[in-house]
């Protein structure tokens, strides 16, 4: 077989040096930082889904396991309720046997796992940064690409937390790495060995990740097949590719055959919702995703979502995101000279291929359950770096790219300087005293306590911001579904909170399909205005009368909702 591996290769790109560790290593502490804000003030188990990635790591530090307990887990505090995360268990083992040899306690020690996961993420922006550099880019391209991936407020936020995506964002950055330094002559044997590292972490971490590298990956290999002297031939490339694939084909034959399934789960979420009535279509569906991905990504999701980015800031924002694709559009065409072009093209299409995969799950989730459920822009934290980097690969030959690329670093300067001190002001407003507007007024104390039973201190009055469709109470078990808006705009509420007195004693968030809200409304925005709720451990002698449901307004007031 050839080695073309082993042959001089003409130089591509740049030749690292000391000054391109120095800076990587220096953009990496600044993300570390921007990450350590939120690892401090954020209250244990706000995150998106703490208290689930928590319980699995700490079923492995303290319950002597290696893989989490997938079917009998119960999610911390409380160990009362079923988990629901099905992510593979790379993330959850290390994070784990390093909390069994520091003695970590889950809750006491929460801010020591934040500060091990958000590890990962630094890590994989230096070697994001270092990647570029072989790319060709310039210190001041890659210093305005950090810039504004801290900019998007979810980005640092859930850097900060306990989430499988930090460990997902690592393996994305190493298997590009590998990638990019294939296409240099220095050392590229080894390149073909940290590609395969990323794409095994990827696969045994997240699945969304672990789809997009294979996209990745076949949409790079396949135009090779037809070249002798391609990469692919490389023995290096098919022993490279033999060593994940027993690591991850070990991990994935072992769940099916313990679990049944390659993504085992301790209980289903959706298991009691029933299928819409009048269910959208794929491209009216497709539309709703787009633009519901579009308004979050200016938004931290977690227990309850923020906005930092205030409406002046958000043409500025949104301009700062589109310019990348400008630059794409201005130089990653068909027949550019570049010498990553081969690798960009992959990168976007495999991109293009997990929204696309993305958008048919969840429609085909929707139609079963009536929810528009897993539409988080969150999901793809790890293709973000690449993105910026690539749509700027030719700023020193097209001029339409240095247009983009200035004002983007403009405004990720701009942004990047105003964003901490603006979503510290919207955590302390949700987590210590917000303003309820309405009614007879009063005060939402959302003291962060580790458990979810929050405490209201408030007289509110129907606000005409939705209804309770369906109420039931038995056996300490609520059930309840209904519809719920903004009554600025009339689009779907950020969320609801069940309330019990004046306790908060759950929250869930819109997403259901309620097109007969959207006629009667005269609105589409009110289109996925519907929610369904199952609260457990309601308190014996509690009646359904006792019970109000109060609408999240994305002004930060609160409205209740008619029953």
């Amino acid at each position: 077989m050839n080695d073309p591996g082993t042959h001089a290769q003409p130089m591509l790109g740049v030749r690292l040096q000391a000054r391109d560790v120095a800076l990587a290593l220096m953009l990496a502490v600044f993300s570390y930082a921007c990450a350590w804000l939120w690892i401090t003030t954020t209250p244990a188990g706000v995150p998106p889904d703490e208290y689930g990635h928590l319980t699995y790591i700490h079923e492995i530090a303290a319950e002597g396991r290696i893989v989490p307990d997938y079917a009998g887990s119960r999610r911390l505090p409380h160990r009362t309720r079923p988990n629901y995360l099905n992510h593979p268990p790379l993330y959850y083992t290390t994070m784990g046997l390093a909390g069994r040899v520091m003695g970590w306690d889950a809750i006491a020690d929460v801010r020591a796992y934040r500060a091990l996961s958000a590890g990962f993420v630094a890590l994989g922006i230096m070697l994001w940064i270092l990647s570029g550099r072989i790319a060709g880019l310039s210190p001041v391209a890659l210093i305005a690409v950090t810039a504004a991936l801290h900019a998007i407020p979810m980005f640092p936020y859930l850097a900060g937390s306990i989430n499988n995506d930090n460990l997902a964002f690592l393996g994305v950055a190493i298997a590009f790495h590998g990638l990019l330094r294939l296409r240099r002559g220095a050392g590229p044997p080894m390149a073909y060995y940290i590609a395969a590292l990323g794409v095994a972490i990827a696969m045994l971490t997240k699945a969304t990740a672990a789809l997009f590298l294979c996209a990745c990956f076949a949409a790079w290999a396949l135009p090779q097949l037809r070249d002798p002297s391609a990469p692919i031939r490389s023995r290096h490339f098919v022993r490279a590719l033999l060593i994940a694939g027993v690591a991850v084909g070990g991990y994935y034959g072992w769940a099916v055959a313990t679990h049944g399934t390659v993504f085992p789960v301790a209980t289903e979420i959706y298991s009691e919702l029933t299928p819409p009535r009048d269910p959208l279509g794929l491209l009216p569906f497709a539309a709703t995703f787009a633009k519901a991905m579009t308004a979050r990504l200016a938004t931290v999701m977690s227990f309850g979502p923020l906005y930092p980015i205030t409406p002046g800031l958000r043409p500025l924002f949104y301009l700062m995101l589109a310019l990348p694709l400008v630059a794409w559009l201005a130089q990653l065409r068909p027949g550019s000279p570049h010498p990553q072009r081969d690798v960009a093209w992959s990168f976007m299409l495999g991109l293009l291929t997990t929204i696309v995969v993305h958008v048919w799950v969840t429609w085909s989730g929707y139609r079963e359950h009536g929810l528009f459920a897993g539409i988080q822009p969150r999901y793809y934290s790890y293709a973000l770096p690449g993105l910026f980097i690539f749509a700027f690969l030719q700023l020193d030959t097209n001029r339409g790219a240095r247009l983009a690329f200035g004002g983007f670093a403009l405004m990720a300067t701009i942004l990047v300087a105003l964003m901490p001190p603006l979503t510290l002001r919207a955590e302390s407003v949700r987590a210590a005293t917000a303003e309820v507007k309405g009614g007879q007024g009063g005060t939402l104390r959302v003291a962060p306590p580790a458990s979810s039973v929050l405490t209201l201190q408030a007289d509110l009055s129907p606000a005409g911001a939705g209804h309770v469709d369906r109420l039931r109470l038995s056996g300490g078990r609520l059930v309840a579904s209904g519809w719920a808006i903004d009554r600025a705009d009339r689009s779907p509420a950020p969320g609801v909170l069940i309330l019990l007195g004046d306790r908060i004693i759950g929250r869930t968030t819109t997403g259901q399909a309620r097109p007969d809200v959207a006629r009667s409304l005269r609105t589409r925005a009110a289109t996925a205005s519907g929610f369904s709720v199952v609260v457990d451990d309601v308190p014996t002698g509690t009646q359904a009368c006792d019970m109000r449901f109060a609408a999240e307004q994305g002004d930060g007031s609160f409205a209740l909702l008619r029953t």
